[in-house]
């Protein structure tokens, strides 16, 4: 990590030592660091790929390495805002999340808590293509509410 390798200690991470909170963690730590160079920026978006993609064992010269999602439950990972979901659709959404694959409903955590350090269109792209909308109508909101915001305080500044 300290020499730029995010998506080979992510892999890490991610697939050998299976902790995602260190992962987090670590992504915050190169995120935040001042004059960082653009691929510290995307770190988030590299901890999203590689949660939604295979570990690649050969890549990593190790015999042994594993999926994370392997033997997880669905309810560890949902996001909060699914789970604290109390409207006329909490069933329907409730359905959507059980009908999800554990890497995205990781995937989906994962963005949910950090939209406003990932490139959404480069996340959007990474998910899978049958997603369903309501999976992630939450995120698209936060982020647009995170653009907006933005916008505003960058008006008053002018």
């Amino acid at each position: 990590g300290k020499i730029g390798n995010h998506q080979e200690a992510l892999m890490i991470y991610v697939h050998v030592l299976q902790d995602l909170q260190r992962a987090e963690e670590y992504c915050m730590k190169q995120y935040c660091k001042p004059n960082t160079e653009q691929s510290s920026k995307d770190v988030f978006l590299t901890l999203l790929e590689q949660c939604l993609k295979s570990p690649n064992c050969e890549q990593l010269q190790i015999r042994k390495c594993h999926f994370i999602v392997e033997n997880i439950e669905k309810q560890t990972f949902m996001p909060r805002f699914a789970q604290n979901f109390k409207t006329k659709h909490d069933d329907s959404l409730t359905k959507v999340f059980n009908n999800l694959s554990p890497k995205v409903i990781i995937a989906i955590s994962i963005l949910a808590r950090h939209s406003n350090r990932i490139d959404l269109q480069k996340a959007l792209e990474l998910l899978p293509t049958d997603l369903p909308l309501s999976a992630i109508i939450f995120i698209l909101i936060q982020s647009l509410e995170h653009l907006n915001s933005r916008r505003n305080y960058l008006k008053v500044l002018r």
